[in-house]
């Protein structure tokens, strides 16, 4: 399932300044966003830990009430794996997981856009969008102009 890319990633390149403000704010939201996954990523792990541990005990209690003809370690582990319930708990942690990463791709995303702030306010600094030479107007007038330079440096017409 692809994701979007979040609107808020985006640079005005006329609002340096305000962009620049903006950036802590979205840190501190990204980090905030993942904590909370990694948080429940934890939880989620800690119920399927639970869960195999009930289902482990009660098919030794019980091995015919799930089927089992033997209770050995391999057998019980097994029979917990295909368990409907350890299943549905799995699926929830696969999902929880995913949005753990997207939100890790995230937090990567808005520490990539404060490196691009940083470049782009020192282009600025340096009068990088300062209007350019508009005497010459295409490279063929600047190659041009050049070679008349070398013609009459070498003597040439």
């Amino acid at each position: 399932m692809k994701q979007e890319k979040p609107v808020a990633l985006d640079i005005d390149l006329a609002s340096l300044e305000e962009e620049c403000q903006l950036q802590p704010g979205l840190m501190y939201e990204a980090g905030t966003q993942l904590a909370d996954q990694r948080k429940n990523s934890k939880i989620a792990k800690n119920k399927l830990k639970l869960k195999a541990a009930e289902l482990g005990n009660a098919m030794r209690e019980r091995p015919d009430d799930f089927g089992l003809s033997k209770t050995t370690d391999k057998a019980v582990e097994d029979a917990v794996l295909a368990h409907k319930d350890y299943q549905e708990l799995l699926k929830d942690l696969i999902e929880i997981e995913y949005g753990e990463d997207v939100c890790e791709s995230f937090k990567d995303a808005v520490v990539d856009r404060k490196k691009e702030l940083e470049n782009l306010v020192q282009l600025h600094g340096q009068m990088y969008w300062s209007k350019a030479d508009t005497r010459l107007k295409t490279t063929e007038q600047s190659r041009e102009k050049i070679m008349q330079r070398v013609n009459k440096k070498s003597g040439k017409k």
